[in-house]
Order: C-alpha cells, then sequence, then structure tokens
C-alpha cells in the first residue's frame, strides 16, 4: 500500500481523490426553475471562491483557495477562505490606518 493512500495514524486505506471534471456549458434560459435552482445549488460554493479569487491577497491565501477549489469545496472550506481573506485584508487596513496616523503627527 503506498504511503500517501494509507492514514499514517491507524495505517487504514484513504479513499483515492476524485478527479473532478468541468462542468459543460450549461444554458440557463433553457432551465425550468426547479433545475435552475438546483444548478445554482451545486456551484454556489465554487462560484464563491472564484469570487474571492478575484480581489486582492496574499499569495499563499490565493495558493490555499486554489488548492481548495481543485477538490470539491465544502461549505466550511468557504467559509474557512472568506474569514482568512477578512483577517488578512483586516491586517492590511490596520496598517494602513496606523502609517496614516503615523504620518499626521
Amino acid at each position: 500500500m503506498m504511503a500517501g493512500h494509507s492514514c499514517p495514524t491507524c495505517g487504514r486505506a484513504l479513499p483515492k481523490p476524485k478527479v473532478r471534471t468541468a462542468d459543460p456549458a450549461v444554458n440557463l434560459k433553457d432551465l425550468t426553475t426547479a433545475e435552475l435552482y438546483a444548478y445554482y445549488k451545486r456551484t454556489a460554493l465554487i462560484e464563491d471562491l472564484r469570487f474571492l479569487l478575484r480581489v486582492r491577497m496574499s499569495p499563499d491565501l490565493r495558493a490555499r483557495i486554489k488548492q481548495t477549489l481543485s477538490a470539491k469545496p465544502t461549505a466550511a472550506d468557504t467559509r474557512l477562505m472568506f474569514t482568512l481573506w477578512r483577517i488578512e485584508r483586516a491586517a492590511e487596513e490596520r496598517d494602513e490606518t496606523e502609517e496614516l496616523i503615523q504620518i499626521a503627527s
């Protein structure tokens, strides 16, 4: 058994990661309301993370989000990425505010 496919603690086999394929282009105009709702529900977490990639952030956080996108992201993953971005952004704003205070003094 390969070391990458077994639990380092107990040694049991871990499932192989699923390879995601891109969804084919969907014509949203042709979907019924129920199909449209199901489509948005299925793709919401991925689209939220793709949206987050558009904003300014550190290269480390960007790489982490891309890594999360390569697997099937969960709601907890999405919340964590947004929280990490908010923390990072708040630190940047605090640093910018401190610089302005020092300049004004």
